[in-house]
């Protein structure tokens, strides 16, 4: 399909975050799985110093499961609507949009928390400081909305009216 063609770009790809002076990586791996669950457990634990127990490890694939079906929800309206050959870029802005806001998520969100869940402190946000869990369910919120607004323009420059509110 169309957009799978425009996601082969956005593969395999080490993405660096710093927080404070402690510097992450985490690997893309595509638009849909976003990453490896293994190697994101391998790499966290290793950059945090720290192992996970099994109800931690199971914290973090649910986030990482949450994430992927917003992304699956999104994609899927784009996929069901059709796409003229002089709206591609339009198609293509879209999924660019999505790739940025999972960078946001993984790293402004999930290793955040797990950074701050760590070294067991609150988060600071926009003047709040925030227990770890509410933390990462306001930007999990942050990046549903955002996606809602990116597929809100996609559709708008497709000039199809968004009547059935999608929302994830």
């Amino acid at each position: 399909m169309l957009i799978e063609q425009i996601t082969k770009r956005f593969k395999k790809k080490i993405i660096n975050y710093d927080i404070e002076s402690i510097k992450f990586k985490w690997e893309f791996e595509d638009l849909f799985d976003v990453l490896n669950i293994n190697n994101f457990f391998t790499m966290m634990q290793y950059q945090l110093r720290v192992e996970y127990n099994f109800n931690q490890e199971q914290d973090i694939r649910e986030k990482i499961n949450i994430i992927r079906r917003s992304i699956e929800d999104a994609v899927q309206v784009a996929k069901n609507i059709e796409i003229n050959s002089n709206k591609l870029g339009v198609l293509d802005n879209l999924i660019h949009m999505i790739y940025m806001e999972i960078k946001d998520i993984i790293n402004d969100g999930l290793i955040m928390y797990l950074f701050y869940e760590k070294i067991h402190c609150s988060i600071e946000f926009e003047g709040q400081l925030l227990d770890t869990d509410d933390f990462f369910k306001l930007k999990l919120m942050i990046f549903n909305k955002n996606l809602d607004k990116h597929l809100d323009q996609f559709l708008k420059s497709n000039d199809i009216n968004n009547e059935n509110d999608y929302s994830f």
